[in-house]
């Protein structure tokens, strides 16, 4: 890794890797979008710390321990859950996922996302085979709220 900095949160995307640290996120491989593009760690100070991270098909997320969600990279079918189809660099400023909550968990699948709460969970991105839970097989560039069982 980088000298002086300690992980233990790492996520492996289809061509990068990503680790959450104090301040930051260190990615390799991949391209410049969702990675370094450099096949050592880079470092990228973000301003917040990670208590999670996910990776998927060219993009990513993380959850900061306050609940926040940000993610970045590839955004063609809304997967950064930002409500644009933009996509967006680490180390450029990244929006927050407009959550109702802070969530306690997160998880990133191919190219769609979900975060929770205890009663409450929400899905952005590609819901094609209805992967967001919300009903629907539209894709979703803003979390959408699935309907849990009692």
């Amino acid at each position: 890794m980088v000298a002086g900095v300690s992980t233990s949160l790492m996520a492996l995307g289809d061509d990068h890797s990503c680790a959450g640290v104090n301040g930051g996120v260190l990615c390799w491989g991949g391209d410049n979008i969702v990675g370094s593009g450099s096949a050592m760690p880079v470092l990228f100070a973000t301003g917040w710390s990670s208590a999670a991270i996910g990776a998927g098909d060219r993009f990513n997320c993380a959850r900061t321990a306050s609940g926040e969600i940000y993610c970045w990279g590839l955004n063609d079918v809304g997967q950064l859950g930002d409500g644009t189809l933009t996509t967006k660099k680490l180390g450029t400023s990244l929006p927050k996922v407009p959550l109702p909550k802070p969530a306690v968990g997160m998880t990133v699948g191919t190219a769609h996302a979900c975060a929770w709460t205890s009663s409450e969970a929400w899905c952005w991105g590609n819901g094609a085979l209805g992967q967001l839970g919300n009903g629907s097989v539209a894709d979703a560039t803003l979390p959408k709220s699935i309907a849990l069982p009692p």
